[in-house]
């Protein structure tokens, strides 16, 4: 009966039905009279994230409400993800029920994809948060779903330098910093002098994405004292939006389907995951002396 909410939280949406079942065999449901706590800001980190099933719940970060979660809302798994207290305090604002997912059963049921998927999670959170308001062209009608598995995922040494001006960063036009701390820098301006020091969640790069020709020209450093992650946009990923956006995907979804399977790398993938493959294909029509693909 809970496979209806695992449907809905965008976590699981990378599961077939086979592993769906899997997960939903193992969850345990938590009743919750009005006014107690579901977790508290500043606990210790506990290895699960929580759904809501049914009832309404109160986000608190230093007592002040942030927001409140209903049915088929989800919290707690960038806890896990981080390995950090908890960020804010969930009170019950009526009886409620909340089903609790182990962080361990997912690392089971999705092997190696279990970082990658939990990492774009994070970038549809983030997306959510940044993009209201803001009218950018170049990504089309585009949904944050859709721009969201656009994304390229890299991790980086502590200390390293990730960017080092136009020539490196032929082809980015957007990131956001899923872990550790980054310094931005300018062309032209000294290491770790003038520039612009980024935390965890923050996006960069929306000049880029308004004037889509502009070179990237800003350095990047990890300046955290552990590996830092990012997601980057690249020019092709913003114009593969662009092209879905203006009818240019012009292969059905039956022959990306054809083509995924020809492809020997995925020949031990689910039907369900060829499906999510072949959803992301983007084709973009190009005329003869047009350039396909740039190096760099």
């Amino acid at each position: 009966e809970n496979l209806w909410l695992l449907d809905r939280v965008r976590l699981f949406q990378y599961l077939d039905q086979r592993q769906k079942r899997i997960v939903c065999r193992t969850l345990v449901v938590q009743l919750f009279d009005s006014g107690k706590h579901v977790t508290v800001e500043g606990l210790q980190h506990t290895d699960c994230m929580f759904i809501v099933k049914s009832g309404v719940l109160e986000v608190k970060i230093s007592g002040k409400a942030v927001t409140k979660l209903h049915e088929g809302d989800s919290f707690g798994e960038r806890a896990w993800l981080y390995g950090e207290h908890r960020s804010a305090s969930v009170t019950a604002m009526e009886p409620s029920a909340v089903i609790v997912v182990r962080r361990h059963i997912l690392e089971q049921v999705l092997g190696s994809n279990f970082k990658d998927i939990s990492w774009r999670n994070v970038i549809y959170a983030s997306l959510r948060d940044y993009l209201p308001g803001r009218h950018i062209a170049s990504l089309g009608k585009a949904d944050v779903k859709t721009i969201t598995d656009a994304f390229i995922i890299q991790s980086y040494a502590p200390r390293s330098e990730i960017i080092r001006g136009e020539q490196e960063a032929r082809g980015i036009r957007f990131f956001i910093l899923l872990s550790g701390e980054v310094f931005v820098r300018g062309p032209g301006l000294e290491p770790l002098s003038d520039g612009l020091r980024l935390s965890r969640g923050s996006c960069f790069g929306e000049e880029y994405l308004l004037d889509v020709s502009r070179p990237f020209q800003h350095s990047i450093v990890n300046v955290s004292e552990e590996p830092c992650e990012l997601a980057f946009l690249s020019a092709d990923a913003v114009a593969a939006l662009a092209a879905s956006d203006s009818g240019e995907d012009v292969l059905t979804h039956k022959q990306k389907m054809a083509l995924v399977r020809k492809v020997y790398v995925f020949r031990h993938l689910s039907n369900h995951h060829c499906h999510l493959i072949a959803n992301s294909f983007r084709t973009i029509s190009r005329k003869k002396g047009d350039v396909a693909i740039k190096e760099g």
